[in-house]
Order: structure tokens, then C-alpha cells, then sequence
């Protein structure tokens, strides 16, 4: 099943990200599941002095860590449907 968000933001942050940090920087990503899909909404970097609060998750998110790069090819597939792109 592909799902289709609009994630242009993300995806110019996560490049620019991946520039400075590389693809290998593992991040907490926060998603959603659409039709038994997860669907990434936000990520940012993991700060042990001042860790992420479950209060900050929005109703039907659930939090994950994963590689910046791994962050990108997801961004990417969300957004192309959008474009009329195929997988």
C-alpha cells in the first residue's frame, strides 16, 4: 500500500541534516500509521539532557529511532504520489 503526505519541508531538512551530519546519525522520528502504514511526520535529533516528553506526541503518534537516511528514502516515497510518481 503507498500512502501520499505532502513532506517537502521534511525532506529539504533531512538532506541538509544529512550533509552536516551524515546519513548514519541515528534521529527520533515521530509517525503516524495510515492503513497499516507508518507515515513519518517529524524527527529530530536525540539529546540525552533534554529528552523527548510523550506529552509532546499529538493523538495516534508514536515515537521511533532510526537512521537520518532511512528518514530521507521514507520522506521521499511519502511525497511521491503527491507528484504522480510511481514507487
Amino acid at each position: 500500500m503507498r500512502i501520499s503526505i505532502e513532506s517537502s519541508e521534511l525532506i529539504k531538512e533531512a538532506k541538509a541534516d544529512i550533509r552536516e551530519f551524515g546519513g548514519e546519525k541515528e534521529v527520533a522520528v515521530w509517525y503516524i500509521m495510515v492503513n497499516g502504514v507508518p507515515a513519518i511526520t517529524n524527527y529530530d535529533f536525540i539529546d540525552e539532557e533534554t529528552p523527548i516528553k510523550f506529552s509532546e506526541l499529538l493523538e495516534g503518534e508514536a515515537i521511533t529511532k532510526i537512521k537520518l537516511q532511512n528518514v530521507l528514502d521514507v520522506l521521499i516515497k511519502q511525497n511521491r504520489c503527491l507528484k504522480g510518481e510511481k514507487k
